[in-house]
């Protein structure tokens, strides 16, 4: 599993050289280049226990933009990330996104 989750990170740290916005944002809209990689980096981020690899799916996302759908991501992870931390194993993000009453995040 660490060495998926690895993989998965240096696919991540790749994505946005590949598919920098053409056009700066104007608004708080997602860049279309940008809607493939939100999924992966909230799962993997998910399973994440590095404090460096934790910092580089906080960036991606919120480079991101600022749509309601990414910050509720972000919410989900450092709740998750804190429940790993207090726990000593991988907190599931469902379960804690569903204490938090974040209900079902919209995966782009």
């Amino acid at each position: 599993m660490r060495r998926l989750v690895s993989l998965v990170i240096d696919l991540l740290r790749g994505l946005p050289q590949v598919s920098k916005p053409r056009v700066k944002r104007e608004n708080a809209m997602i860049d279309w280049w940008s809607l493939y990689y939100t999924t992966p980096a909230f799962l993997v981020g998910s399973l994440l226990i590095d404090m460096d690899d934790r910092q580089f799916v906080r960036r991606i996302l919120k480079d991101l933009g600022n749509e309601k759908a990414l910050e509720d991501m972000m919410l989900a992870l450092e709740v998750t990330w804190m429940a790993t931390d207090m726990n000593g194993q991988v907190a599931d993000w469902f379960v804690e996104s569903q204490k938090l009453g974040l209900g079902s995040i919209v995966f782009f």
